[in-house]
């Protein structure tokens, strides 16, 4: 239980930083006491008697603990001082000896002196005859001066820095005769062109040494060649093989690429329960990109059910870590309620934090409709602008139409279209499809129908529904390209079977015409009804039509006509001749020619396009002869009322 205890990422954590504040505080200690003899200040001196008395006693502690190793080359220590090998001198042996030990013994000295300092002030104190003040002060300057110099040096190494170790000249003789650890570090330096001229080749050379004598992190590093290319042929195969036997030996880093591997399916089958067994072996080690993946496996069910707590537990994990993924993972759950309370305010905590794009993105999202925020558009617009400038094509997407629409900035086509293009080009199938709107219409960019074809082609075969239904337009009305029924029809349908209600409002009326298709008027009603439960107002208004005029008694249903008509105007709501029409017939179906005649009088009154005034009057009579209207065609074009969607 104690040692389960001992090994949480908020004890550890605690205590890690308990270390260091007692460690620094150490060498402050006679520095603080110095202060105190000229400031006065009585509380300095008895933080450097904590320090001095408190602080030693942590360096045991840590020491026994294994925090701060002498001469290891073990790698995740808090603090290491590391020794220097035998064979990095390439000088006379017995001189290398001398030189090894002085420096650390010379080191250690220089080291314990500063961590004393504090007590030797306070032994001048109580033996005020002993001459050790000015030792005390020589430690309390040159002890934090020769920790900088440790660290510089690459001999002292401190938790979560990124350490990339002595030059070559240190790893040389050493990895000549076969030391696995100065072959990786060897291997690095080779990589990065540290002490060396740069050679991907040596790299490789070195770290498959080190791997063939079993060192887990040399088996990594020769994984990662295999897989990048670097030094050597690229070979999927061989690396899996080298991280598989890495991450077999416990290396958390070789656990989380073998993870990704399984999940991507890229470098080999794809696998999801083999990507969470590796990434939880490496989120337990506290890997926070391993963390943040496995919370994606339980938000999305893939290779473990689908558990939004345990998602939000290990987000959370990789989030307090600093992992900006898990920061912007963890704020989605906040924001959709998932595995937490819905929580917009701990949602946009978490979105700052995070900065990644896709939270830059969110944040937009959250000021533009006021979201754990105080709503502004033009904070929205700053936000969408910071992810878009990152290549994120939805906050691109996201920012043109606010530059269309001149929301929290002002009007603007010409930058509409900029960022509308800047997604399409990224290949985002919505960019496509608005690039080509744009080009249709000839809103911020000169009309061009063949462009617009070109990029509306490019959507729908993406399968983007509403870049679909707007090229079944281009191929019935020949714009950009030879007039074609058939494939109108074909795009229409593949629009409408995900579910686009105006695609199923065109398909719908294609089937009633006989457009690209024989005639079928129950597939009509199908198409225009699926349209119409969307709450779509030319399905639901192309529907009634049916539902009142139809020449098949089958499908005549006045009633039902009649609240879709009425449904129809509400959604739409200005006044629409067509629409008051339509909702005149059903009202004649129902046998209300008094409320029909009145209606459809109010339908001529708003009709603006005089070539339907012969119609809407030959309507008009029939209801006073008390005779509901029958369409031989069952839809009148009257019903195609969006000018975009008319076939």
């Amino acid at each position: 239980m104690l040692e389960i205890f001992l090994t949480t990422g908020i004890v550890q954590n605690s205590l890690r930083y308990l270390c260091w504040i007692l460690i620094t505080g150490i060498f402050l200690s006679g520095a603080l006491v110095y202060l105190q003899t000229h400031l006065k200040k009585s509380w300095l001196k008895k933080v450097s008697y904590f320090f001095s008395f408190a602080g030693p006693l942590v360096l045991i502690l840590m020491i026994l603990g294994k925090s701060v190793e002498v001469g290891s080359a073990e790698e995740a220590s808090p603090l290491r001082l590391s020794s220097i090998n035998l064979d990095a001198f390439q000088a006379h042996p017995i001189v290398s000896r001398v030189l090894e030990k002085t420096y650390i013994f010379g080191c250690w000295i220089l080291l314990g002196g500063s961590f004393c300092s504090g007590l030797l002030m306070l032994i001048k104190r109580r033996l005020p005859r002993l001459k050790v003040l000015n030792v005390s002060y020589f430690f309390s300057l040159i002890g934090p001066i020769l920790f900088i110099f440790l660290v510089w040096n690459k001999s002292l190494e401190v938790d979560d820095w990124e350490v990339t170790g002595l030059d070559a000249s240190w790893y040389q003789k050493a990895a000549e005769n076969g030391n696995s650890w100065a072959q990786v570090e060897l291997g690095q330096c080779y990589l990065e062109g540290r002490g060396v001229n740069r050679s991907e080749e040596e790299a490789f050379k070195l770290f498959k040494k080190a791997a063939e004598q079993n060192d887990a992190q040399g088996q990594f590093n020769l994984g990662w060649c295999y897989e990048e290319g670097e030094g050597v042929s690229q070979d999927y195969k061989e690396a899996v093989m080298w991280y598989t036997k890495a991450a077999e030996q416990g290396d958390e880093s070789a656990q989380a690429r073998l993870g990704w591997c399984y999940a991507n399916g890229e470098v080999i089958p794809q696998d999801y329960k083999e990507a969470v067994k590796w990434h939880k072996k490496s989120a337990e080690q506290g890997v926070s990109a391993a963390q943040y993946a496995l919370g994606d496996y339980y938000a999305k069910g893939q290779g473990v059910p689908q558990d939004y707590k345990e998602a939000v537990n290990w987000y959370t994990k990789s989030a307090n870590q600093g992992n900006p993924r898990g920061q912007w993972k963890l704020g989605d759950c906040y924001y959709y309620g998932q595995g937490v309370p819905q929580d917009y305010k701990e949602a946009v905590k978490w979105y700052r934090k995070s900065e990644t794009r896709q939270s830059q993105y969110k944040l937009g999202q959250c000021y533009e409709h006021g979201n754990g925020v105080t709503k502004d558009e033009k904070e929205a617009v700053k936000w969408y602008t910071k992810a878009a400038e990152q290549r994120y094509e939805f906050a691109q997407n996201k920012l043109g139409l606010l530059y269309e629409e001149g929301r929290g900035v002002a009007q603007n086509y010409k930058e509409a279209v900029k960022w509308y293009t800047k997604s399409a080009e990224q290949g985002n199938s919505t960019g496509q499809y608005l690039v080509g709107k744009c080009y249709l219409s000839g809103t911020g960019v000169a009309k061009d129908e063949k462009k617009a074809f070109e990029w509306t082609l490019k959507s729908a075969e993406q399968g983007n529904a509403d870049g679909q239904n707007s090229l079944g337009r281009f191929y019935l009305n020949g714009i950009g390209v030879a007039k074609d029924e058939k494939k109108a029809f074909e795009w229409y349908a593949k629009s409408a079977e995900q579910g686009n209600a105006g695609g199923q409002y065109i398909l719908g009326r294609f089937y009633l015409k006989g457009i690209g298709v024989a005639k079928d008027e129950k597939l009509a009603v199908i198409w225009l009804s699926r349209a119409a439960d969307q709450d779509d107002p030319y399905g639901l208004n192309s529907t009634a039509w049916i539902l009142a005029t139809s020449n098949d008694p089958r499908l005549r249903n006045g009633k039902e006509a009649a609240k879709l008509a009425h449904k129809a105007i509400k959604i739409f709501d200005k006044p629409n001749p067509y629409m008051t029409s339509v909702l005149a017939a059903a009202y004649a179906e129902q046998g209300d020619f008094e409320m029909a005649v009145t209606t459809q009088e109010k339908a001529i009154s708003i009709l603006t396009d005089q070539s339907y005034l012969k119609q809407f009057r030959a309507e008009l009579k029939a209801y006073k002869d008390k005779r509901p209207w029958r369409d031989d065609e069952s839809l009148n074009s009257k019903t195609a009322t969006n000018p975009q969607q008319n076939p």
